[in-house]
């Protein structure tokens, strides 16, 4: 169950909002003179870039997870399948040994008497 529970957890954590695609550079240079001489001088360069996830990722993480569900639903059904038989089971045999399970030593009134059975 861990597992299925991370599988799921990681494809959802994809699955997110839609990003879009964006990319912006930008640089900007500076420098000071004073009397002729040249004073500071510096360079700032800048870049932000987001990646897209494009309308046909986005549908195929949201099948991934459907089949992680689906498949967890299998695997739960025939857990409760397998439970539910083996009730019916027991059930069957406490039935069938009904009387073994109220009178172990038999019935006084057959042909036994009450008496255990014992080879010695």
């Amino acid at each position: 169950m861990t597992a299925y529970l991370k599988a799921r957890g990681e494809a959802s954590e994809k699955l997110g909002p839609a990003k879009s695609s964006e990319s912006t550079t930008a640089e900007s240079a500076e420098s000071k003179t004073e009397e002729g001489v040249a004073k500071e001088s510096s360079v700032k360069k800048t870049e932000k870039s987001e990646k897209s996830v494009t309308k046909e990722e986005v549908e195929d993480l949201q099948h991934h997870v459907v089949e992680l569900d689906v498949k967890q639903y299998v695997a739960l059904e025939g857990a409760l399948r397998d439970l539910s038989q083996a009730y019916v089971r027991a059930f069957d045999l406490l039935d069938k040994n009904k009387d073994k399970c109220e009178n172990p030593r038999g019935d006084a009134d057959a042909s036994g008497g009450g008496r255990m059975n014992s080879m010695y």
